[in-house]
């Protein structure tokens, strides 16, 4: 059986009443969304948030549009993007493109 190359990138967070933190926010696996880093358990992108943010959506606009995400995750997107900026900028050029 072959192995499946699953890597999850920790992210830390201060305790937010809204939720706790779960052992790792920001996910990637090849089977979901071609395995672009997303909110954990969901098929919310890193990128397609940082797209959103960069059309001028504030987190309570987001968080509203996508009732499911806490600003928890929020905070984990845009930790993530700090972290990895190369990679999620590359998700945004290839999105353009497409």
């Amino acid at each position: 059986m072959k192995a499946r190359d699953v890597s999850q990138a920790t992210v830390s967070l201060p305790h937010t009443p809204e939720a706790a933190p779960p052992a790792s926010w920001v996910e990637k696996s090849p089977e979901v969304c071609g395995g672009d880093a997303r909110i954990r358990k969901t098929r919310i992108t890193v990128w397609g948030l940082i797209e959103r943010r960069n059309l001028g959506l504030s987190d309570a606009e987001i968080l509203r549009d996508l009732p499911d995400l806490k600003q928890g995750d929020l905070d984990a997107a845009w930790s993530y993007y700090e972290q990895h900026r190369e990679e999620i900028n590359q998700a945004l050029r290839a999105t353009a493109k497409a």
